[in-house]
């Protein structure tokens, strides 16, 4: 796809701001923070919105976010689905 001309830092931040990810990913409609465990990891709900033609069809995901960032200024950005069937799905 292409090369990031910008500093890991940077996409650090973006990949992990809800409130910037509007700006760079179409799909996205809306998330927040559920639960923070500490500074390097939450469990974040997520709502990706798709259009087809006249259909708008929305997929709802729950997932554990984690980041860190190595000695060597590299960042490792993971995160694995979750279930929590006390949240409402989001319409």
């Amino acid at each position: 796809y292409g090369q990031i001309n910008a500093s890991a830092n940077d996409v650090q931040k973006l990949v992990c701001d809800l409130g910037s990810q509007a700006k760079w990913d179409p799909l996205f409609k809306c998330g927040w923070v559920v639960e923070k465990y500490d500074d390097m990891s939450d469990l974040r709900y997520v709502v990706y919105q798709t259009q087809q033609c006249l259909i708008k069809t929305s997929r709802n995901f729950i997932f554990l976010l984690g980041i860190k960032q190595l000695p060597d200024k590299t960042w490792i950005i993971a995160a694995i689905g979750k279930d929590r069937p006390d949240l409402p799905l989001y319409k």
